[in-house]
C-alpha cells in the first residue's frame, strides 16, 4: 500500500512537471511577440533619429549613426556605435555590408523572424553612397515598411499570444494523458 502512494505521488509529480513546462513554452512563445515588436519600434525610433541627422542637419552617415548611438541604449547603442567606428575606420567595405554584419551580430540572437531580417538588411542597400535626399527618401520608405510592420504585429499580437499559451497548457495536458 505505502510503495502505491509513493508511485502515484511520483507520477503526480512528474505531471505537475510536464505541465509546468508546457505552460511555460507557451508564455515563453507568447513574450517574444512583445520582444518583436518592441524590438522593431525601437528600431524605428532610431532610424527616425537616423534620418533627421542625415536630412536636417547634414550629417554623414558615420556622424548620424553616432548621434543615434548616443540616444539609445543596451544593444541598440552597440549596434550604432559599431556601424559608426567601422565607417570611420575607412577599411573598405560598403555601408551595406557593415550594416548587415551589425545586424547579424547584435541582432541574430533576439526575438526577430526571418521577414523583419530581410527588411532590415534592406536598409542597408541605400544608405551610404547615394545623395542625401536619396537616403532621406530610402529611410522613409523602410520606415514606413517597418511601422506597417508594427501595426501588424500589434494588432494579431493579443490573440497569438492567447493561442500560444492555450496550446503550452493544452499540449501539457495531453503528454500527462498519454503518459499516465
Amino acid at each position: 500500500m505505502r510503495l502505491e502512494v509513493i508511485f502515484f505521488l511520483i507520477r503526480a509529480v512528474g505531471a505537475a512537471f510536464v505541465v509546468v513546462g508546457c505552460v511555460g513554452i507557451g508564455f515563453f512563445k507568447s513574450s517574444e511577440i512583445t520582444g518583436r515588436i518592441t524590438v522593431l519600434k525601437e528600431m524605428h525610433r532610431l532610424l527616425l533619429i537616423l534620418k533627421g541627422e542625415i536630412s536636417y542637419l547634414a550629417q554623414p552617415v558615420p556622424e548620424a549613426a553616432a548621434q543615434a548611438a548616443l540616444r539609445s541604449s543596451g544593444r541598440f547603442r552597440q549596434f550604432f556605435q559599431e556601424i559608426a567606428d567601422r565607417l570611420y575606420e575607412k577599411n573598405g567595405d560598403t555601408f551595406a555590408k557593415i550594416w548587415c554584419s551589425c545586424i547579424d551580430l547584435y541582432f541574430g540572437d533576439c526575438c526577430l523572424k526571418e521577414e523583419d531580417f530581410r527588411l532590415l538588411y534592406n536598409i542597408g542597400e541605400n544608405i551610404g553612397f547615394l545623395d542625401r535626399q536619396t537616403q532621406v527618401q530610402a529611410l522613409e520608405l523602410y520606415m514606413e515598411n517597418l511601422k506597417t510592420n508594427i501595426l501588424y504585429l500589434s494588432e494579431t499580437a493579443a490573440a497569438k499570444q492567447r493561442v500560444y499559451k492555450c496550446m503550452g497548457a493544452f499540449f501539457g495536458l495531453m503528454a500527462v494523458i498519454l503518459l499516465i
